[in-house]
């Protein structure tokens, strides 16, 4: 609201439309489980979701086109969110059936201090303009990727 001036009546419908790309994707995300495996759409979503915070950090620290691009960028980018939460935790399930509870508490624990955390480095960096959301958002991504690329996935020949 203050970084864009957006009024009090238009800003639940910001909130409302990014909110709509996180619940649309996960319904597609059905649709896209029928033709892929859940690691094979996280993977895809993974790389999408780094190019969506690129060109959203782009965005958000050069100022070209101000709101006009950094919110569309943003709507992309929680969108790609919707296809990586449901495959995370059913790959995260699938490691250990028998601490099936044990395995969601963890990540759901993780996401809530991950949050935290970046919520907090996004705060310090406060400075009036969408960047250090996005840089925050495009490094938390890029660890992301990494860590599904290195750690999680499993590797050639070992599926």
């Amino acid at each position: 609201m203050g970084t864009y001036g957006a009024t009090p009546t238009q800003f639940p419908w910001l909130f409302g439309l990014n909110a709509a790309a996180v619940i649309g994707s996960s319904q597609i995300n059905r649709y896209a489980l029928r033709r892929a495996t859940p690691d094979e759409v996280l993977s895809r979503a993974s790389l999408a979701s780094v190019a969506a915070g690129a060109l959203l950090a782009i965005a958000a620290v050069t100022g070209i086109g101000g709101p006009w691009t950094v919110l569309p960028m943003l709507f992309i980018l929680l969108g790609t969110y919707g296809f990586m939460q449901g495959n995370t935790m059913a790959g995260a399930l699938n490691v250990d059936t028998r601490r099936a509870g044990s395995v969601s508490a963890l990540m759901g624990g993780a996401s809530f201090g991950v949050g935290a955390l970046a919520s907090g480095l996004t705060g310090l960096l406060h400075d009036g303009t969408a960047r250090p959301m996005a840089l925050t958002m495009f490094i938390a991504l890029i660890g992301s990727a990494l860590a599904l690329r290195f750690l999680a996935m499993p590797r050639k020949g070992e599926a």
